[in-house]
C-alpha cells in the first residue's frame, strides 16, 4: 500500500476489504498482507469463499471507520481501528436465502510494516 503513515495504511486496508466485499476479488487484500498475517488470510478466505459459493453481500455492507489511533511506541507500528458496520444482508451461497446482519461496532488491531517501500499488514485481529 502506498500510504503516508501507519494510520493511512490501516485505512487503505479497510478500503480494500470493502472493495473485496463488493466484487469478491480478494487479490488486493492479499497483496497488502504480509505472508505471515493469519488474520489477513482469514478475512480474505471468508470473503472469497462467499463468492466462490455463489454468494454475495447486499445492502449497506461497507465498513465505516470512526477513528484510528496509533499505539504509542509500538514497533512495528500498530494502530487500533474503530468501525461501524451497518445492517445488511449476506447471501452465503447460490440459492440461499439472504441472512440479515445487524449493525455492529467493532475494534480491530492492525500492525503494519514497511517493506520494499510499501506498507504491509502483518497482524490483523478483531479485538472485541
Amino acid at each position: 500500500m502506498d500510504a503516508s503513515d501507519p494510520e493511512a495504511a490501516a485505512r487503505q486496508y479497510f478500503d480494500l476489504i470493502n472493495e473485496a466485499q463488493e466484487t469478491g476479488d480478494v487479490s488486493a487484500v492479499l497483496q497488502a498482507s504480509a505472508p505471515e498475517c493469519e488474520g489477513c488470510k482469514g478475512v480474505a478466505d471468508y470473503i472469497g469463499g462467499i463468492y466462490k459459493r455463489g454468494g454475495r453481500y447486499q445492502g449497506d455492507y461497507k465498513v465505516r471507520i470512526n477513528r484510528v489511533l496509533r499505539v504509542p511506541a509500538s514497533d512495528p507500528p500498530a494502530v487500533v481501528v474503530f468501525l461501524d458496520k451497518q445492517s445488511y444482508e449476506l447471501v452465503p451461497e447460490a440459492g440461499a436465502k439472504p441472512t440479515p446482519q445487524q449493525f455492529q461496532q467493532t475494534t480491530w488491531g492492525v500492525t503494519v510494516e514497511e517493506r520494499d517501500g510499501r506498507w504491509l499488514v502483518t497482524k490483523f485481529d478483531n479485538e472485541d
